[in-house]
């Protein structure tokens, strides 16, 4: 018995020498050491190093670096042999480097190549969108591999120079790492630029935090999260993420992080740009419910929704009205601007509404950014309540709230996504918080008809007539 002991101690020590970490880039090496003689955790895979580093170069520019070293455990883990950036596509973004290594238990080291590279369009059936994601693979990838993935790329979305990153994953993390600069050439200029590094939820998730505020922040041993959880609360509210934001004020066409009044003149300003000047469907109704009424059945017959996400070329900003007509879809953004524009038309003052639907939940109290936003409604004033739910009073007047976007809730009503959420009216004067009626919401359900033959039933255990 102990000289098998032996034999097998030999042989983990041989395949430990095999596997030689000097194969690796420097920062991956510097990473597994930090490591070495740790346990391994009980999990699939174990991250060791996630680190992300951002660099404003001016002009709304971002350039990233990401690193990422992870030790497959089990099989189950394979998965990170994969590795996914995703972006806007055209101008937008762009992936400059993507590097690979796969550290193989017996020390065979296998190198990503463009083989393995894919670039995949993201629209679909169910979208129109310009986005882009690229796909690596690194193959032969096996239980005790080192997998390492190094990638560079440059953003300039249209939105401007902000970003969102959730720390956890369903794999525990060794070192999670942000750190952001500003970097400036020979004609930039950037002493006006102030950095901004926003963090929510961080407790009782996050216990080992090294933070300079504006510059880094590091995070030593985050947990992984719960896997084939099916039922959870939106991320969003619950799990910790980090808001960055570069405040730039040559940008002039981005909108305002300074507070959210400006943010929502920015939006109320550029949706005004897109409205037509004569109605597109042929409005004539000046009553403001047989308006708003008529607007919402011509739109429901002769608009469908697709999820037009972010484009390089108009970012959160809708398409011009005589556009979306013409093309007879569009996305929430879109259906708001023409459901405005018509209602404007009708003698109805109306807005655009930042909202936030389904999954997480936008407040007041948040860091100003237009991420805490993914949906688009409108608020028509009234002069005088025309009875609904849906309406709320404010410092600035009465509003109904409208989803365009809902071909099922009738004017006056909002669907099951906004409850208990908070919204942004957006006007020429500043930004309205509301918070959605609870009465104006309703409740999902479901009506089942069965068309069915009753039968009598048999005595139990007989086989015959009574």
């Amino acid at each position: 018995m102990v000289r098998w002991k032996a034999i097998l101690f030999l042989g983990l020590a041989m395949v430990a020498q095999a596997q030689d970490l000097r194969k690796l880039p420097d920062w991956a090496q510097a990473a597994a050491a930090e490591v070495a003689g740790k346990p391994l955790p009980e999990a699939d895979a174990w991250i060791v190093l996630d680190r992300t580093e951002m660099a404003y170069t001016g002009d709304g520019e971002i350039r990233t670096r990401k690193l990422r070293l992870a030790k497959i455990i089990s099989e189950r883990g394979l998965n990170e042999a994969n590795y996914r950036l995703h972006g806007l596509g055209g101008k937008a973004s762009k992936v400059k480097k993507l590097k690979g290594w796969n550290l193989r238990p017996d020390g065979e080291l296998v190198k990503l190549s463009d083989d393995w590279v894919a670039t995949l369009g993201a629209s679909s059936t169910q979208n129109v969108s310009t986005g882009q994601v690229t796909i690596a693979f690194l193959p032969r990838a096996t239980k005790g591999s080192w997998v390492a993935f190094e990638s560079q790329e440059v953003f300039n979305y249209p939105m401007g120079p902000f970003d969102v990153f959730g720390a956890m994953e369903g794999r525990p993390i060794h070192r999670w790492e942000l750190s952001l600069a500003k970097q400036e050439g020979w004609f930039t200029d950037l002493k006006q630029v102030t950095v901004h590094l926003d963090i929510r939820h961080f407790q009782p998730w996050v216990q080992g935090v090294e933070m300079e505020p504006g510059k880094s922040l590091k995070i030593l041993d985050l947990p992984g999260l719960p896997e084939d959880e099916s039922a959870h609360p939106a991320v969003l509210d619950v799990l910790p993420s980090v808001l960055v934001r570069f405040e730039d004020p040559k940008l002039k066409e981005i909108p305002s992080i300074q507070s959210w009044d400006l943010m929502a003149q920015h939006f109320h300003d550029r949706y005004a740009t897109r409205f037509s000047a004569k109605s597109e469907m042929g409005m004539t109704e000046k009553e403001p419910l047989k308006a708003l009424q008529a607007i919402q059945r011509w739109m429901t017959r002769e608009l469908a929704y697709r999820q037009v996400y972010l484009s390089p070329e108009r970012g959160y900003i809708p398409e011009f009205v005589p556009e979306t007509l013409r093309k007879r879809y569009g996305d929430c953004k879109d259906l708001a601007s023409c459901f405005i524009s018509e209602a404007r038309i009708a003698g109805l003052k109306s807005y655009p509404v930042l909202a936030r639907v389904v999954e997480g939940h936008a407040a007041a109290l948040d860091p100003v950014s237009f991420l805490s936003f993914n949906h688009v409604i409108a608020a028509v004033k009234l002069e005088q309540t025309l009875g609904f739910s849906a309406e709320i009073d404010t410092p600035m007047g009465r509003f109904l709230l409208v989803d365009p976007t809902d071909r099922f809730a009738p004017v006056g009503t909002l669907h099951a996504g906004h409850r208990d959420r908070e919204v942004l009216i957006c006007t020429e004067a500043g930004g309205i918080w509301v918070r959605i009626p609870r009465a104006s919401v309703t409740a999902p359900s479901t009506t089942v008809t069965l068309d069915a033959d009753v039968l009598p039933i048999r005595p139990f255990g007989r086989h015959h007539d009574s």
